[in-house]
């Protein structure tokens, strides 16, 4: 008999690169289309470093291609402007738990 698989909650989240603006001293800022799986768009700014959904990350910008990277720590994802990406966020039970413990 196998195990039983681990359940788990999964969000996704579809990501556009609308635009990068000038931030100055600040750096690039990301200009992002956010649609949620109920069809909810909204549209928000980003810098390098900062969390863009669950436990992804804006980690890499390149300008000549006009792609920024996305991490989660275990998967990249490069997303060209103007094309959608989804991102998946799982959290086991276990993961879930543990959040509960620690708090």
């Amino acid at each position: 008999i196998p195990p039983a698989p681990v359940v788990s909650n999964e969000a996704r989240l579809e990501v556009e690169l609308k635009g990068v603006l000038d931030g100055r001293e600040s750096g690039p800022i990301f200009s992002l289309l956010l649609r949620e799986t109920d069809g909810t768009e909204r549209k928000a700014q980003f810098h390098l470093g900062e969390t863009l959904f669950g436990n992804w990350v804006i980690s890499e910008f390149s300008p000549e291609h006009s792609t920024i990277t996305v991490q989660n720590g275990k998967q990249l994802l490069v997303i060209e402007r103007g094309q959608p990406e989804v991102l998946i966020q799982v959290e086991t039970e276990e993961e879930a738990d543990e959040g509960v413990s620690a708090n």
